[in-house]
């Protein structure tokens, strides 16, 4: 085994104490952990949440990638929804990535624009809203989770979502600003 792997695996380690705890592992309704299938059926889903959830099951859909993640960059147990999830600013457009490809004025371009000019901001002050309540711990788990999360085949692809993701979370109070 080689010390790169040996190193990853500390990480992974220290990462998932830091979300354990950060994170809730009981809820007022709820009182154990996810199964496996529960915490891969709600990655895509994690926005439709309450606030006050939020915390409980987002930390064991984190924990629940450690292991999980299955390094396809798409699917339906991709890590690619949960660090979309946790892009709060989503300042990286997938306008240019539709120009590039169908041309600008094309309709999958246009249609990538209206939607950006629409719903992205209600999406945006729906996340800054839902986040504003956790803690620097949580914050810092997060943060911890991402930077781990960035070396996986699942984010590869979208590396600036990302970096921005991490830049948001280190601002909340997850660590130094610098890249």
């Amino acid at each position: 085994m080689s010390s790169d792997r040996v190193n990853a695996g500390g990480e992974k380690e220290r990462v998932r104490t830091l979300i354990r705890q950060a994170f809730p592992r009981v809820c007022e309704h709820r009182d154990r952990p996810l199964t496996h299938d529960e915490a891969v059926r709600l990655r895509p889903d994690l926005i439709g949440l309450r606030d006050e959830d939020l915390p409980f099951y987002l930390g064991q859909v984190l924990e629940d990638l450690l292991d999980t993640h299955t390094e396809q960059l798409v699917g339906p147990e991709s890590t690619w929804p949960v660090v979309e999830f946790l892009d709060v600013l989503m300042e990286h457009s997938d306008i240019q990535v539709f120009a590039r490809y169908y041309g600008s004025q094309s309709p999958e371009a246009l249609a990538a624009e209206d939607f950006e000019k629409s719903v992205i901001p209600m999406i945006h002050t729906w996340k800054t809203e839902s986040f504003a309540s956790f803690t620097p711990e949580q914050a810092n788990a997060i943060l911890k989770w991402l930077e781990l999360a960035r070396g996986w085949k699942d984010v590869e692809l979208r590396l600036d979502d990302v970096n921005a993701a991490i830049s948001y979370w280190r601002r909340r109070g997850g660590g130094p600003t610098q890249r």
